[in-house]
Parts: C-alpha cells; sequence; structure tokens
C-alpha cells in the first residue's frame, strides 16, 4: 500500500478488500494498524455471518456468496480445468495473457 501511495498518490485512502474469513486474524498481520490508518479496509462476506475486525474501522459489502474459493480457481488453472464461468471474461484474459497460476 505504501508503494501504490508513492506510486499514484491518490487523493483519498486507497481501498483494501479481505474476504471476513482473513478479518479474526487481522490484527495478527505485519504493521496491520498502519494498514488500516493508511487504506479504507473493506470486507466481502464469504459466508453467512458477519466477522469483525476487532475494533478495527471498516466497511462490510454485501456481496453474493460464491461457492468457490479463489484456492480452487488457482488449482483448476493450474490444471487447464474449466474456469470461465467463475471469473470475469477480462479477468480470464489478463490471466491467460500473462500465464498466471501455470
Amino acid at each position: 500500500m505504501r508503494e501504490i501511495q508513492r506510486r499514484y498518490a491518490p487523493q483519498a485512502k486507497p481501498g483494501l478488500i479481505i474476504g471476513d474469513d482473513l478479518a479474526d486474524g487481522f490484527h495478527t498481520w505485519k504493521e496491520a494498524s498502519e494498514l488500516a490508518r493508511i487504506t479504507e479496509l473493506i470486507v466481502a462476506r464469504r459466508g453467512p455471518q458477519r466477522v469483525s475486525l476487532q475494533g478495527f474501522p471498516c466497511t462490510y459489502l454485501e456481496n453474493t456468496l460464491l461457492p468457490i474459493s479463489s484456492s480452487e480457481i488457482r488449482r483448476r488453472l493450474a490444471a487447464d480445468l474449466p474456469v470461465r464461468s467463475l471469473l470475469p471474461e477480462r479477468v480470464l484474459r489478463y490471466i491467460l495473457h500473462h500465464g498466471l497460476y501455470r
């Protein structure tokens, strides 16, 4: 995030989106307080219950829950299995163009 701020000098705090599966442990992240100070923390739902960031200010997304994880998408890409229905077309094109997760 410091590099993003240095390179792009945004006029507002950049957003950092994390899944609520990571929220309980956010306080253990390296420089969590500093990260919370310099970013807008945004928590996306991964499960049916809202999880707290344990006192850190954040915004909760009311996003649609998808029954697949990013780890599963990466595994499928590495195994050359179909993922077209799991990703936006632009994201898939970028991944394929750059040979990511192979």
